[in-house]
């Protein structure tokens, strides 16, 4: 009896786990959907949006790789997407998210512009100096979601062992011209897109103040 109740609990505490992720991961998706991507932004905010994006890239535990604020762009190295067990972790918005880089080794890269809308947009083609001005301009968010491919394993087509590796024939991977392992970009993330846009501009807003303006 003792041991038929244990079990019971641990499935009722798996229970609650799990609705924990839900709503935690759900509130996310949800409050994600008011951003727009690209986001109209003014051109005299440039240097506050441009300190609130990489404020908020550390923050979700991005390491900023590159900063160019002449030309507006700000790079994140690769960062491991956290399974449904490291709920407290801020980058997935969903629970189909979490579960899927808990079954896969997955990662996110993410890319912020800050640039002249339409019109102004061919300068910037031809190498022309953005920075902080006037006219219009837009927050744009790039988030990438990449997946581990690993494809060392084949159908031999017999019954005794119908799946085989190409681990032990390097030989093998050279004339098939694979490699041993390699990232495969999967899908883009809007839904981490769409809130990092109204993170960023929140934070913008909390420097303003901080300045006292």
């Amino acid at each position: 009896m003792k041991g038929r109740s244990r079990h019971r609990n641990l499935h009722l505490a798996a229970a609650a786990l799990l609705l924990g992720l839900t709503l935690g991961v759900g509130g996310c998706h949800r409050a994600a959907k008011t951003a727009v991507n690209p986001l109209p932004v003014d051109a005299r905010e440039y240097s506050r949006l441009f300190e609130a994006s990489v404020l908020e890239l550390r923050n979700l535990g991005f390491v900023v790789e590159r900063q160019d604020y002449r030309f507006g762009q700000i790079s994140t190295r690769p960062l491991t997407s956290p399974t449904m067990f490291e709920f407290w972790k801020p980058v997935n918005s969903t629970m189909g998210q979490a579960a899927q880089s808990t079954t896969n080794l997955q990662r996110r890269t993410v890319q912020v512009f800050l640039e002249p809308a339409d019109a102004a947009r061919a300068a910037v083609a031809e190498g022309e100096r953005t920075g902080p001005g006037t006219g219009p301009y837009q927050l744009r968010v790039e988030v990438m979601i990449e997946r581990l491919q690993r494809p060392d394993a084949f159908v031999t087509g017999a019954s005794d062992q119908p799946l085989g590796t190409l681990r032990g024939h390097p030989q093998e991977w050279e004339r098939r011209g694979i490699d041993e392992r390699y990232w495969l970009a999967i899908e883009r993330d809007e839904r981490l897109e769409r809130r990092l846009i109204e993170r960023i501009v929140r934070r913008s807003f909390k420097l303003q103040r901080d300045d006292g303006e």
